[in-house]
């Protein structure tokens, strides 16, 4: 027993000795891994501290907003991208008592207390982080954020975070309180473009920020958490409102451009959680509380006008801020507002593709526009009136005249029929001078020394809850109470309503008309080189023409049909038949002389004098779907983003594909671009305006490479080059045409001379000039020849210095002779044809070149006595060979209301001569005839004998030809290209 007993305690101690080793090798882990944690902590806080950026506070916040600059492709600095109405910087005391409570209220509850960082925030949001598994919950304080804006990226990453509240807590022993909320509330984004509550009270409000209530401190405040979410309203284009919409509080004009302010209700919950922080933590009372709440919000927004009047940039820099912000957010993950944000004030360098001294040049032709073309005479515009004023061919009112719509003193003015003032007050006004649903005052024009100028005018600055629209929006009624408080700005005298000035926006200075704009691009590596949007316009983001879509006329058809044609086995020598042509739905293509149809035709002369019958026939034999696709190969259409797209599915037709009468239309920008890829070997590069972005710590953000595709072989796009030399050497477009240079191109010209074209290239640049008016009703009074000369005028410019080239000429493209009348190889008839020699030396992509012989061209025995095709009775002496045509498929102009086209007098005839029979004797009537005549002569010299004799009889003519020799085919008038029976250009 006793040694069972001592040697089980032996075992006993074994185990506890076991035990406490276990113990002490886990206590020494345990320690070791809270002194290596502890370490590993401290190196990464040390290693953090130590590489955080030296900051002095008291300075950094002066020179908050570091502006961002563009550079030109020699890297010098030629725009600093200024901010003054973005951001108005004011004192804490000029800002509402309630706009800083809100802010502290809902965006740092502790900032008054803390040093600079909220331990119990950080504690809740790490909890509401786990539970979430994100990053998403925030903990930063205000001084945290003011940190961040002035010296960290937004990137969420645990070194980020530290750093942030090592400089926040830095900040505060050198700052004040009152001086950091100051910096803050300046600089925070609150949408709209709109920097800190100053500009965003003027933004919504239209007031300074020391007069904001509780209710709109606190709408301001609930913008900080997303303002692309929460902001106040949203712009919307005026033809994408409904007309039932009860949230619209307004419209706003934004650098020229009108849009509808639409009321956002996510704001309202918001808004509400805002007061009632507000309310817990002791900074309003319940009363305030309910007051604010039960405000009503739509009626407190007054959208201010966001103009910049002070700065003056190009259309090119102003092109490349919009790109910037847009890529910024579809290829760096920004959102909106941080975009914004960042090339306001972020200090980005962003090196621009600009060519600065050809930018310059292109801007010194534009201002002295009218010494730059040949003939001054199509700057006299064209237009219809009614009373003065401009009407499009509906007979609608385009444009007001300026005394017709303004008295002496600029305010709008209302005839005493088209307003009344019922027993309670109320104005209700009907009058055409005002579109109802958005109170916009319709546009005016004057005109000075034979020049148009048009003049934008902005809606009436009613509040929403201030007037009502009757049902068949005809009229509209002011509410007696807002009336009677601003009669001043609705004063009736004169038998005249006169509504103020000050109630809507007017372009006094107005747009010079015509227009122009132009794109010009480098074809090889995509970049654009120059842009000009407009005549004589000035200011920042103003209305860029160059890349805003207008109808292209016959410059799509090298896009839409022909080069599709050209890749799809036709080729340059291809025929249609140019002939009346009616398609299912009861639509007849005409030329640029509606009677005219030119018959056989090949597609190089198609082109080259803009056939539009031969277009539409081209169309038809490549298909409409087919043509679709290369226009989006051609990056005419965008079918990633069809809602940013300007082509529609109406235009998916014959008319607006063939000859340009698309719904909206086609930007110089893209049209450049489309053209370019012919440039550029077949190969289409995106236009880019900038070539990388760096961010003020000179790190790269955006890298930007150009998205390219293959349109075409090279081969294909040689041959269309070729032709589109054509054009300019010999066609409509030979006014593009400039000493020692080769150029290729095509006119186009809409409806009316409503819209001229030029796109075209030389080996070194490609480049699209629309010429037109602001509005369709006003038309030009030529053609496209005044597109093509001005083309030529900057081209040739663009060009100064540079050595003549010829465009490259790629392997696999061979010459061959052809008929032009078939296409085909020429046999001997083709040199015989009564028209001259039909046999031409043309340009085949290997492989595509004719292998059969003409069959167009026959010949045929004519009895030149009765103009038909000769018999066996006819007689030899009267009988000629003669060279006709036979057209592939017969045409009837009976079937045709008559018309027939220019070679009809040369095709085959099919009457087979039906007066010489096998009964008719030729010899008898000869002997007949003599005999006769013998006896009438004997008659006639009994009668006059005493008469001096007859002079000998003259020699019968010689039996004509079957058909007179005829002139040539006249040339064309000047740029045939209108796309007459094209659809109408929307309204």
């Amino acid at each position: 027993m006793s040694n069972e007993k001592n040697a089980k305690t032996d075992k006993n101690r074994k185990e506890h000795k076991k035990r406490n080793t276990v113990l002490k090798v886990l206590l020494i882990a345990f320690l070791l891994f809270v002194f290596i944690s502890v370490g590993t902590v401290g190196g990464i806080l040390f290693g953090v501290i130590k590489d955080s950026p030296e900051i002095n506070p008291s300075h950094d916040i002066n020179t908050l907003s570091e502006n961002s600059k563009i550079f030109d492709t020699d890297g010098t600095l030629i725009e600093e991208i200024l901010t003054e109405e973005k951001r108005t910087i004011v004192k804490l005391e000029e800002m509402s008592p309630f706009v800083q409570e809100a802010f502290i209220a809902v965006e740092d509850e502790r900032f008054r207390s803390h040093s600079g960082i909220d331990l119990r925030g950080i504690a809740r949001a790490i909890v509401v982080d786990i539970k979430t598994r994100s990053l998403d919950e925030g903990a930063s304080t205000i001084t945290q954020q003011l940190v961040r804006n002035l010296y960290l990226s937004k990137d969420k990453v645990f070194t980020r975070k530290i750093t942030e509240m090592y400089l926040a807590m830095k900040m505060e022993r050198e700052i004040s309180k009152d001086d950091i909320l100051e910096a803050y509330l300046n600089t925070i984004y609150l949408g709209q473009g709109a920097y800190g509550v100053e500009a965003a009270s003027k933004t919504y409000f239209n007031k300074d920020a020391k007069d904001l209530t509780l209710a709109e401190s606190s709408l301001l405040a609930s913008i900080t958490k997303s303002p692309s979410q929460y902001q106040l309203f949203k712009r919307i284009e005026p033809e994408n409102i409904e007309d039932d919409n009860v949230n619209v509080v307004g419209t706003i004009e934004v650098i020229g451009k009108q849009y509808v302010a639409v009321f956002n209700e996510n704001i309202l919950n918001r808004q509400k959680t805002i007061l009632s922080l507000m309310k817990e933590q002791g900074k309003i009372t319940k009363e305030e509380y309910t007051d604010a709440l039960s405000e009503d919000v739509i009626s407190l927004i007054n959208p201010g006008q966001m103009k910049n009047q002070n700065i003056k940039t190009s259309y090119f820099t102003d092109y490349v801020k919009k790109q910037v912000t847009k890529d910024l957010v579809s290829k760096a993950g920004y959102t909106k507002e941080e975009a914004e944000e960042a090339l306001f004030i972020g200090g980005l360098k962003i090196y621009s593709t600009i060519d600065v001294n050809m930018q310059s040049k292109v801007e010194d032709i534009y201002n002295s526009f009218t010494d730059n073309v040949a003939n001054k005479s199509w700057l006299r515009p064209d237009y219809r009136t009614s009373g003065g004023n401009i009407v499009d061919s509906y007979g609608r009112i385009s444009y007001y005249q300026k005394e017709n719509l303004l008295d002496s003193e600029g305010n709008l003015y209302l005839s005493k029929d088209s307003y009344s003032i019922d027993e309670n007050g109320n104005l209700t006004i009907k009058s055409p001078k005002i579109k109802y649903t958005n109170l916009d005052v319709v546009d005016y024009f004057t005109k000075e020394n034979g020049t148009i100028y048009t003049h934008i005018t902005g809606s009436l600055n009613i509040n929403k809850e201030s007037f009502t629209v009757d049902k068949e929006n005809k009229s509209f009624t002011i509410k007696a109470e807002y009336y009677k408080e601003h009669s001043d700005l609705y004063q009736v005298k004169d038998n005249a309503l006169h509504i103020s000035k000050d109630v809507f926006f007017n372009d006094e200075k107005g747009a010079i008309q015509p227009q122009s704009a132009v794109t010009i691009m480098d074809p090889t590596t995509g970049h654009l080189k120059a842009i000009v949007g407009g005549r004589d316009d000035e200011g920042q983001m103003i209305l860029n023409r160059a890349t805003s879509p207008r109808q292209p006329g016959s410059a799509i058809k090298p896009l839409s049909v022909y080069t599709p044609a050209l890749d799809n086995g036709f080729t340059a020598a291809s025929v249609v038949d140019d002939v009346p042509y009616t398609n299912s739905k009861g639509w007849s293509p005409t030329n640029y002389s509606a009677s005219v149809f030119y018959g056989l035709t090949p597609m190089r002369k198609a082109l080259e004098h803009s056939y539009n019958v031969s277009a539409v026939k081209f169309l038809n034999k490549v298909g409409i779907n087919a043509s679709v696709d290369y226009l989006a190969k051609f990056g005419i259409i965008n079918k990633d983003n069809p809602d940013n797209d300007t082509f529609e599915e109406a235009d998916k037709d014959e008319s607006p594909l063939a000859l340009g009468g698309m719904t909206r239309g086609i930007s110089t920008l893209k049209m450049t671009a489309a053209y370019n890829a012919l440039a550029n070997q077949g190969n289409y590069i995106e236009p880019i305006a900038y070539t990388k972005i760096e961010n003020n710590k000179g790190e790269v953000i955006l890298d930007n490479k150009p998205k390219q595709n293959t349109v075409v072989s090279p081969q294909v796009a040689y041959i269309m080059t070729d032709m589109l030399e054509t054009v300019v050497k010999t066609g409509s477009g030979s006014r593009a045409n400039f000493p020692n240079m080769s150029v290729a191109g095509k006119t186009g010209t809409t409806n009316d001379s409503a819209d001229v074209w030029f796109a075209g290239y030389t080996p070194y640049y490609t480049a699209a000039v629309w010429i037109g008016n602001d509005s369709p009703a006003i038309k030009l009074s030529e053609s496209s020849r005044i597109a093509a000369s001005f083309w030529s005028q900057v081209m040739k410019s663009v060009h100064e210095g540079l050595d003549n080239k010829s465009f490259k000429r790629p392997e696999g493209i061979v010459s061959r002779q052809v008929c032009i009348d078939s296409g085909k190889l020429p046999t001997d008839l083709c040199s015989k044809d009564p028209r001259g020699s039909r046999v031409r030396t043309e340009l085949f992509v290997a492989g595509t070149e004719p292998r059969e012989r003409c069959d167009v061209h026959v010949s045929a025995k004519i009895d030149t006595s009765t103009g038909m095709l000769a018999n066996e009775f006819c007689p030899d002496d009267v009988v000629k060979t003669g060279v006709f045509i036979k057209r592939p498929t017969p045409y009837y102009p009976s079937k045709n209301g008559g018309k027939v086209p220019r070679d009809y007098q040369y095709q085959m005839i099919n009457k087979v001569c039906d007066v010489h029979t096998e009964k008719s004797n030729p010899i008898k009537d000869f002997i007949d005839d003599i005999l006769d005549k013998d006896k009438d002569k004997d008659k006639d010299d009994d009668k006059d004998k005493d008469k001096e004799p007859e002079t000998p009889e003259e020699k019968p003519e010689e039996p004509k030809d079957p058909k007179p020799e005829p002139k040539p085919d006249p040339q064309p008038k000047p740029d045939p290209d209108s796309n007459n029976g094209s659809q109408d250009k929307k309204e």
